[in-house]
């Protein structure tokens, strides 16, 4: 009896606790969206998720695909820093919607900038989960901001795992899709990091199927991304574009080779003035974008912006271990399509950050995400210390346990330069399966950049001419280099042989071809099911045929003893006939001897 009311008891709090999370995922539901007209391309939430037991509120906004979300792949996002946030990723990168100079045309003095629609957003093939992490960016915080612990790389990564365990008990119907850890720049270090805790918390999330890292840090003690030899990458990509003369490259390495590699150059006398030397030579422009035209020149300034910058000197190149982004001066017009830059050095429209900060702190717009208070990210955060030494150990832990990798960087970028990166991944020393070669978009002469294969599913890849936010500087192929691995896990290949290109292809015509590759990409998306739904039947059909040879073997095993125990009894009765014939004689015989003495 007991037992009946206990039963009975869990069910009812199961109940009570699956209806609040379901509630609770109801709540956050986005109805609409200050600043974008008609209805949202795909259901999407805005909300909290607690970590470390409620004493911290981590922000997300959950896109579900725009093609599948039953189907397709959930990608977490994860933003640098440290101290960046997630919804730079979402507002000026991937998502369905950005904010730039755009935003602002034909809006009213203090009105709601507009959402500019993004054609290359990945929630055409994927859903997204964007996060602000950790608590104390955007609007993630501590309740009691008294108790916030002084961040690391270890405490960060122990609530990022705890906010993806907690997001999948709020969203269980995406359990199910295979899913990917994403991100870029100091997140170089977050996913890693994230990705060993679930390696060490077995069925914690057992959908995980790779992680994807643009333009990462390695670590404080690493090579080839944002440790010690940071300036000497620094300085070999610039060198690689033009950027100063060769004799100073020259003195630089003949002279302060075994300094660059140590970090300790500053030491030196010599090599800083010959550093000094070369940061004259190069002049102004953007570190994460050699070649952006936002950080403008002469007559293309507004006022507003020739106020604030001081383009006689480059933005000031940070600390090699923070590279939260700087917010860029609205230097130049938007795009016309008579603008001679159209398809030439910018593919994007600038003022993306102005645009975010503005819209995100937004009344209305804090209204429709259900959040409350400033928004606000970290440029070289105070409160944050980074601890990881190196994240290549790691890198092997998840390629020897199944896990695909993707190391992409911009070509561009002389924050996190490429050069670091194709180092450190040859340095990881797997067999190399396909040299250095270049893909394409078109599967003929449009080149986007170039990719390295090495064994156990770990490639490394650049986007030509993209800088250190890859989606945002080059959005095109920093659609399809990501569209390709998740879909035909290859890139296409160049063909010398193709009829050469127009300089540009023309959005639509990209989008008609991307719209031919998405449907075969859903042909083989629904064999893929298809093949799954096959072997679970399969699965089920030989876990029945187990428990029916289980059942005729126990029916067997009763049959004998059956058979036995028959026998047993025959022989019994069988003597028990012979009893009854020896009795009935003896009778007879008795009956005889009876009659006679009658």
């Amino acid at each position: 009896m007991a037992s009946g009311w206990m039963w009975r008891l869990l069910c009812l709090v199961s109940m009570v606790c699956i209806a609040r999370v379901k509630a609770a995922v109801e709540a956050d539901m986005i109805k609409s969206l200050p600043g974008w007209e008609g209805p949202l391309p795909s259901r999407m939430y805005s909300g909290f998720i607690p970590v470390a037991n409620g004493t911290r509120m981590y922000h997300y906004w959950l896109i579900t695909s725009e093609n599948s979300p039953e189907r397709d792949p959930l990608l977490l996002w994860m933003q640098g820093g440290p101290g960046a946030s997630g919804m730079l990723g979402l507002l000026t990168e991937m998502g369905p919607f950005l904010t730039n100079d755009l935003s602002f045309e034909g809006i009213p003095y203090q009105g709601v900038p507009k959402l500019i629609p993004n054609p290359w957003t990945w929630t055409k093939f994927a859903s997204m989960l964007f996060f602000e992490s950790p608590a104390g960016v955007g609007w993630s915080h501590c309740v009691d901001p008294h108790k916030c612990p002084l961040w690391n790389d270890t405490i960060t990564a122990q609530d990022n795992f705890d906010f993806l365990v907690n997001f999948f008990d709020a969203y269980p119907e995406f359990s199910g899709n295979d899913f990917h850890i994403t991100g870029e720049s100091y997140a170089g270090v977050y996913v890693p990091t994230l990705a060993e805790l679930i390696l060490d918390n077995p069925g914690s999330i057992p959908s995980l199927r790779g992680v994807v890292v643009g333009d990462g840090c390695m670590g404080t003690h690493a090579q080839g991304g944002c440790g010690v030899d940071d300036m000497y990458w620094y300085s070999e990509v610039l060198y690689g574009h033009g950027q100063f003369s060769t004799p100073t490259r020259l003195a630089l390495q003949s002279t302060c080779f075994p300094e660059l590699l140590h970090g300790n150059y500053s030491d030196s006398p010599t090599c800083k003035g010959l550093i000094d030397q070369m940061e004259t030579e190069i002049g102004g422009f953007y570190v994460y974008n050699i070649y952006d035209e936002c950080f403008g020149t002469g007559d293309q300034l507004t006022s507003a912006a020739a106020a604030a910058a001081d383009l006689t000197q480059r933005i000031p190149k940070p600390h090699p271990l923070s590279f939260a982004r700087h917010a860029m001066p609205q230097r130049r017009p938007p795009h016309t399509q008579s603008s001679p830059l159209r398809g030439s050095l910018d593919d994007y429209e600038c003022g993306s950050t102005r645009g975010m900060h503005t819209w995100l702190n937004r009344e209305e717009v804090k209204a429709a995400l259900h959040v409350k208070g400033h928004w606000h990210e970290w440029d070289g955060w105070t409160g944050y210390v980074p601890t990881c030494e190196d994240v290549r150990p790691i890198y092997e832990r998840l390629v020897a346990n199944g896990y695909r990798v993707l190391i992409f960087y911009g070509d561009a970028d002389a924050s996190v330069p490429y050069n670091g990166g194709e180092f450190w991944t040859r340095a990881m020393g797997f067999e190399e399966i396909e040299p250095w070669r270049p893909w394409t978009l078109d599967g003929k002469r449009q080149v986007a950049g170039y990719v390295v294969r090495y064994a156990n599913n770990f490639d490394f890849l650049t986007v030509r001419g993209a800088g250190h936010m890859v989606p945002e500087f080059k959005p095109i192929p920093g659609f399809f280099f990501l569209y390709y691995w998740l879909t035909t896990n290859d890139w296409p290949r160049f063909d010398p042989k193709a009829p050469t290109p127009p300089p540009i292809m023309a959005e639509d015509d990209m989008m008609a071809a991307f719209d031919t590759d998405i449907d075969s990409a859903v042909s083989v998306l629904d064999e893929m099911h298809q093949r799954r739904k096959d072997w679970r039947m399969a699965q089920k059909q030989r876990q029945s045929a187990s428990q029916l040879y289980v059942s005729w073997q126990q029916e067997r095993r009763d049959r004998v003893a059956a058979e036995r125990e028959l026998e047993k009894l025959q022989k019994q009765l069988e003597t028990f006939k012979a009893a009854m014939l020896e009795s009935e004689s003896e009778s007879d015989e008795q009956q005889q001897a009876d009659d006679i003495f009658a």
